[in-house]
């Protein structure tokens, strides 16, 4: 059988939502450079059902995460849609600029705007609104990126 082409994507065994979770918790609390104890101590709880908690054998409870978000300065939305698409990274990616809250809280705002008028807007207007978001986010980090290694550059060339 042939390899696999590169640009194809690898699929993977899917995940337990409480090992999507587990895997979650513990990357965003290792990114933060938090042991385990730290944060059950942030959260209020026992180092033992801190484990548990983390190591995904209970279940899933919204306003423990919430806690634990607040206790590592995280995103609990990020952390919930973390899980719900097996994407443990994710969670990591967003924690600092809370996009998945952001998010919500504009598609909060937007209902609140428009009630039920909401519902006459088709999903290619949706998904066509959330790529132009998001290529336009990518070309702004992109310019700022070149920014800023034209003005390194300039400041530190070679021979100066």
């Amino acid at each position: 059988m042939p390899p696999p082409a590169q640009n194809q994507t690898r699929m993977t065994a899917p995940r337990s939502k409480n090992s999507a979770l587990s895997e979650t918790l513990k990357l965003v609390r290792l990114r933060r450079g938090l042991k385990a104890s730290e944060v059950a101590r942030r959260m209020g709880l026992p180092l033992r059902t801190y484990h548990h908690f983390e190591g995904g054998r209970a279940h899933i409870d919204i306003e423990r995460i919430r806690s634990f978000a607040d206790a590592t300065d995280s995103d609990a939305h990020a952390i919930l849609t973390a899980v719900l698409i097996g994407a443990p990274d994710f969670a990591a990616h967003t924690m600092d600029n809370k996009l998945v809250s952001v998010l919500i809280s504009g598609a909060q705002r937007f209902d609140e705007r428009l009630g039920d008028r909401l519902t006459r807007i088709e999903v290619a207007r949706f998904i066509a609104a959330t790529r132009r978001m998001f290529d336009d986010l990518e070309a702004d980090l992109s310019q700022r990126d070149d920014e800023a290694r034209r003005w390194l550059a300039d400041r530190f060339e070679p021979g100066d």
